[in-house]
C-alpha cells in the first residue's frame, strides 16, 4: 500500500512482472511466523527455536540469537501493554475494506483493544535493517489500523500505531509509537479511496 499510494501507476506497470521473493523478505516472513507463534494463547518459549532450520519461499535459514532477540522484543512490547483480564488481543487480524473500495484487504500483525481506555493498539513488526520505518502519518500503518478499527467494530477514541524495528538504529529506539484520534482514521478512508481509484485510472 505504501508503494501504490505514492505511485498509483506502479500497480499497472508491475501487473505482469513475476514476483520473486528476496532473501531479506523471506527472512522477514520467518520472523513473523515465529512472532505469530509467540503471540499464541499458550505463549510458547521461542528460545527453543534457536538453531532450527527452515525453508521459506525457497530460501534456507537457521534461526539465530539475533532473530530471536528481535522477535522477543516485539513479543515483550505487545504483552507489555496487554491486560489479559480486560483486553482483547487479535493476532494476524484480517480485515476487508471493500466497502471503501473493491479489492482492499489486509492483515495486521497484532491488534490490542483496551476498552477501559477506549484505545486500539496496532503493532507491526518490521524486521528489515536497511530502511527506517516511521509510524507518523505512515499510509500503510494507517491502512492496517483503519482495517482493524472497522473489522472489530471497536468504539475507540484513540488509536496507537506502534512500529517495532529491532535491527535498524533510530534515535527514538526500536519501538516507536504514534497515537492519533480514531476519527482521523475515518477521515483517512477518503484518502484511501482516492489512492485506490488512482491505481485504475486510465493514462
Amino acid at each position: 500500500m505504501y508503494r501504490w499510494s505514492a505511485c498509483p501507476g506502479s500497480v499497472r506497470l508491475s501487473k505482469d512482472v513475476p514476483r520473486v521473493s528476496s532473501r531479506y523478505a523471506a527472512e522477514g516472513t520467518l520472523a513473523h511466523r515465529i512472532a505469530q507463534a509467540g503471540l499464541a494463547v499458550d505463549r510458547p518459549d521461542i528460545q527453543t527455536l534457536l538453531g532450527t532450520k527452515h525453508t521459506v519461499e525457497g530460501h534456507e535459514f537457521e534461526v539465530d540469537a539475533d532473530m530471536l532477540r528481535g522477535v522477543q522484543l516485539y513479543l515483550d512490547t505487545v504483552f507489555g501493554t496487554y491486560n489479559q483480564a480486560t483486553d482483547t488481543l487479535v493476532v494476524e487480524h484480517k480485515f476487508d475494506l471493500s466497502a471503501i473500495y473493491p479489492g482492499l484487504y489486509g492483515t495486521a500483525d497484532a491488534v490490542t483493544w483496551r476498552p477501559k481506555e477506549r484505545l486500539l493498539v496496532v503493532d507491526d513488526l518490521k524486521f528489515g535493517a536497511g530502511k527506517v520505518v516511521e509510524p507518523e502519518r505512515n499510509p500503510q500503518q494507517m491502512y492496517y489500523a483503519l482495517g482493524a478499527l472497522l473489522a472489530g467494530k471497536y468504539g475507540a477514541e484513540n488509536v496507537t500505531l506502534r512500529i517495532v524495528q529491532p535491527r535498524c538504529a533510530h534515535p527514538k529506539g526500536p519501538v516507536r509509537p504514534w497515537t492519533l484520534p480514531a476519527i482521523d482514521l475515518l477521515d483517512f478512508a477518503a484518502d484511501l479511496k482516492a489512492y485506490a481509484a488512482a491505481t485504475e485510472a486510465m493514462d
